[in-house]
């Protein structure tokens, strides 16, 4: 899917599986791309959540994730307050958006539950993004392909500490144990930045079903050999060929030149991500 917006244009794919081994898909999803006006530029909306909790709580927190992250953040920019510190907004969306988790948690059938959440909103040259968990996000530009995500897990914290190694990681029994999630508590410690974007540039975001089993390089070949709409599937095919053993969500968005391209060019993009929000829940 590739939509032109003012002077640049954005292309995406994203999809889920279940992967060769779960019966149920507690991964989760959710991408917008923007109409744009004459006077913006162009935007999107990207969002993966990968859930836990079994008996399908999992995957009731997942989708709340993607989907009350959007009406969050589109409340917050009708309130015009802020308007121009999208990072922190966008943070504090997340904030609410894990209070509402934690609050459906205290029921009985989902109890316990909770959900990775890796998100992040284009808006004219800058990719703003916030993050909880082990789920990821790679930028690819040119020859390079770098995790800008931190992993919230007890391997990474034993790399980091010096502990363990990235190799010895990779394979510990405790792997899979993370150490901050969405819905755990009332509360949520949100990593945050941005990007400036450059022409050719791609993000990628993805759960941990797709980086357990598929390296850096890997991920990077594909983006480079296949458009978005192709890579997403690619990677997917590839995790499960390596043995699917978890849910694999991917979501891969491409930046291009649009077809009134100027890189002096700047306007205000917060208005376009605001309106085709608004557009997504105005039904």
């Amino acid at each position: 899917m590739k939509r032109v917006v003012g002077y640049y244009s954005i292309e995406l794919g994203a999809g889920s599986d279940v992967g060769s081994v779960r019966e149920q898909n507690e991964d989760a999803y959710h991408t917008l791309l923007g109409t744009g006006s004459e006077d913006e530029l162009f935007d999107a909306l990207l969002i993966v959540a990968d859930g836990m909790g079994g008996h399908a709580a999992g995957e009731v927190a997942s989708e709340m994730a993607v989907t009350n992250l959007p009406k969050h953040l589109v409340k917050a920019l009708s309130s015009g307050q802020n308007n121009e510190d999208i990072e922190n907004v966008l943070s504090e969306c997340v904030v609410k958006t894990n209070m509402d988790i934690f609050e459906k948690s205290k029921e009985e059938d989902t109890r316990g539950m909770g959900t990775t959440l890796t998100a992040g909103v284009v808006v004219q040259d800058r990719f703003f993004y916030a993050h909880v968990g082990d789920s990821r996000g790679y930028l690819l530009r040119e020859n390079a392909f770098e995790q800008f995500t931190t992993d919230h897990s007890w391997v990474a914290e034993q790399v980091a500490l010096g502990i363990l190694t990235e190799e010895q990681a990779e394979n510990h029994p405790r792997r899979n144990i993370i150490t901050r999630a969405m819905g755990l508590d009332s509360n949520v410690e949100v990593d945050s930045g941005f990007i400036e974007l450059e022409l050719s540039d791609q993000i990628l975001l993805c759960s941990d079903g797709l980086h357990g089993l598929v390296t850096a390089g890997d991920m990077m070949e594909i983006c480079v050999e296949e458009e978005p709409e192709d890579a997403f599937q690619s990677l997917i095919d590839m995790a499960n060929s390596r043995g699917g053993h978890d849910n694999i969500t991917v979501v891969v968005a491409k930046i291009g030149e649009g077809d009134n391209y100027d890189p002096r060019a700047r306007g205000d993009g917060i208005k376009s991500v605001l309106g085709n929000i608004k557009n997504l829940f105005s039904d």
